[in-house]
This record gives C-alpha cells, structure tokens and sequence, in this order.
C-alpha cells in the first residue's frame, strides 16, 4: 500500500512546480486554510461544489489527486483579477523559476521557452515572475504539436 501511494503523490512531490496541480495544491490548501479573502474560497467551493471532506476524499482516498488539482487551473485563470488568486500563480511561477531555471550559470542569458497550457493561458504571470528575476520569456506555445508540425514542415 505505501509503495502504490508513493506512486500515486510522487508527481506532486518531485518537478512539478508550476503545473495545474501544483497550482490546484496551492488553491485547495489556501481554500481548507482560509488563507484567501472568503469571497474565493465561498466562490471556488460552490463553484466546483466541493467542501472540505469532499476535497480530502478527493485527494487522498481517490487518485489520481494531479488531475483533480489541476482541474481548478481555470477558477485561477478566470480569477486573476483578484488580487490574492494573482498573487498565488505569480508566486508559484516565481519558485519554479528559483528552483528550476535559476541554477543554471547563464540563465539570464538565454530565452526560457515553454510548452503547455498553463503557460500560454499564463503568460502574464509567468512573463511578470520571470522579469522580476531578470529571466526572459522566449516562445510559449499551447501544445506540442504546434512545434513537431513546424519543425518537421521545413
């Protein structure tokens, strides 16, 4: 049994900074906690129609709790105006920056580029916690594909 649950959280454990789940982590964990203005947290649990047992059933009793965290990608997305839920996706992206890019001796130097739709439906986000450590967004494309079709059409 642990070894199946191990399984199951590792891709929110290890390298997944910036994905919908983690950004659903973060949303469910302010929700539970309180730590958003209650208008959002009465606003998401309605919403999606959750509650607290629901969301802890959801995450630890069923799997997999990635897809079930990253299915509230779009309550962050069509709430960026409020300040807490912008403050939240910009802080995210800002620690994927400091862990993931900024080990890297010339980071400042080259284009970061990004493939997947939390980026591209992000992007001014992620392009505002990028300049604010000095890293440059290069090319943000929605999926894949986009980029095969063009590099195998030439």
């Amino acid at each position: 049994m642990a070894r199946r649950l191990l399984t199951m959280y590792l891709p929110l454990a290890l390298g997944d900074e910036g994905s919908g789940a983690v950004l659903g982590k973060l949303l469910v964990g302010d929700v539970l906690k309180k730590q958003l203005p209650e208008h959002i947290c009465e606003k998401f649990l309605k919403e999606y129609d959750l509650d607290r047992t629901k969301i802890i059933t959801a995450v630890y009793r069923q799997h997999p709790a990635n897809r079930f965290l990253a299915q509230f990608a779009p309550f962050l997305q069509n709430n960026m105006d409020e300040p807490a839920v912008h403050d939240l996706v910009v802080n995210a992206f800002t620690a994927f920056f400091k862990r993931n890019v900024a080990n890297y001796k010339n980071y400042k130097e080259l284009p970061c580029n990004f493939v997947g739709s939390i980026a591209f439906y992000q992007k001014k986000a992620l392009t505002e916690a990028a300049e604010a450590l000095g890293i440059t967004i290069g090319t943000i494309i929605q999926a894949p594909m986009e980029g095969l079709i063009k590099f195998h059409s030439k």
